[in-house]
């Protein structure tokens, strides 16, 4: 008669033999890097390697160069997502940048040797546009209601006298 836990045990076994493999094959046959364009691939999407500060560097010269694009900031569960839809995909290989924010991903290109990659959080990189007003950009609030709208633009018209 077979033991219960010989059972478990071989099971536990499998599952982490199954989930080692798919996360060493993810790793090797995902992540990519082309530095000549500072960015790095992990499955069918390219993430920028850049820092807060260079991001917001480069919002502004892509601003003041007249160019019609968009941002995207991208954590794990957005690369998993757009592997499997094609519009995703589209909306995030087309984008000016394409911003790291989450640390899995960080962590993911460190083990393959990206060093430069930095975490770049959206709502950080949000009020940091904003305390710029000198820039000149204007930024475009899209959602909720009209009137939680019209509170959010007063306050930061007031906290960072910014172009809302």
């Amino acid at each position: 008669m077979v033991n219960v836990n010989t059972i478990i045990k071989y099971i536990q076994i499998s599952i982490c033999r199954i989930s080692f493999s798919l996360i060493i094959s993810l790793f090797v046959l995902v992540i990519k890097q082309n530095k000549t364009q500072n960015r790095y691939k992990i499955g069918k999407i390219y993430l920028s390697i850049t820092s807060p500060q260079n991001a917001i560097k480069r919002i502004e010269e892509a601003v003041e160069q007249g160019l019609t694009t968009h941002v995207s900031v991208s954590d794990f569960r957005m690369i998993c997502y757009a592997s499997t839809h094609p519009d995703y995909i589209d909306i995030m290989q087309t984008s000016y940048l394409n911003l790291p924010d989450g640390m899995s991903l960080i962590w993911m290109a460190r083990l393959w040797g990206v060093k430069e990659a930095q975490h770049v959080l959206g709502p950080e990189l949000f009020v940091n546009m904003l305390k710029k007003p000198e820039n000149g950009i204007r930024h475009f609030l899209l959602g909720d209601t009209d009137e939680v709208l019209a509170k959010i633009k007063i306050m930061y018209i007031e906290k960072h006298n910014s172009l809302i």
